[in-house]
């Protein structure tokens, strides 16, 4: 009998001496999440809502005029044309002011994404038609494809595709008045004029067959 006591006694006692550690280990444990849940909400936290995030996603860095200062922690769908990103400011040195321009840019050479800061600037012109509504404290603009860059050069090639062609034909239609045959000066300038609509001609054939071969290359 008294060794049977002995035994439970004995094992009693582990089962309070086990039960100490695990008790003691879980208080840790809690400690420690605590602290570092404490020191993740001291860092500063914020949320934009863009159309399109252009291939951001969790762990995107965040920069400041190139400067890398956070990372994204959040992207969300919320609604059939908004997406939610979240993103945290991980150097307590920066602050972010209301009206800070955010957008998403490509940076290096494999193409990743990251989400742009740029500080207001009274003097800086924005296109309002590429800001994105529901955002109070910054201002958001849409993401610039590889596509939306082709159309504004595609463009800058028509425009001046025409002015070449309008120069051309009013040389053209000056030199059939015939003022004088001693006008040299006027003849070479009227064939560097129909060189440079041939030179027109030939650059938006090659530009219409890169932006074929980009459109391609993007699906």
């Amino acid at each position: 009998m008294q060794k049977e006591d002995r035994k439970n006694r004995t094992s009693k006692l582990r089962k309070i001496e086990l039960i100490a550690w695990f008790s003691i280990l879980l208080v840790f444990v809690c400690l420690i999440a605590g602290l570092i849940i404490r020191h993740n909400n001291s860092f500063e936290t914020h949320d934009i809502y863009f159309p399109d995030v252009y291939g951001l996603i969790v762990g995107s860095p965040v920069h400041i005029m190139g400067v890398p200062v956070g990372y994204v922690t959040k992207t969300k769908i919320i609604k059939d044309d908004t997406i939610l990103v979240r993103f945290k400011v991980t150097d307590k040195s920066v602050h972010l002011p209301k009206n800070t321009l955010a957008t998403v840019e490509m940076y290096g050479l494999g193409g990743s994404k990251s989400l742009e800061l740029y500080p207001p600037d009274s003097n800086k012109i924005i296109n309002q038609e590429l800001l994105v509504s529901g955002n109070d404290y910054f201002l958001v603009e849409r993401p610039k494809r590889l596509r939306d860059c082709w159309t504004l050069l595609y463009q800058m090639y028509k425009t001046l595709m025409n002015i070449v062609y309008a120069v051309s034909n009013f040389g053209a239609e000056i030199n059939e008045i015939n003022i004088s045959p001693e006008a040299n000066n006027f003849n070479d300038s009227v064939q560097f004029l129909n060189y440079s609509n041939n030179w027109i001609d030939n650059s938006s054939k090659n530009m219409e067959n890169f932006r074929q071969v980009l459109e391609h290359f993007e699906k």
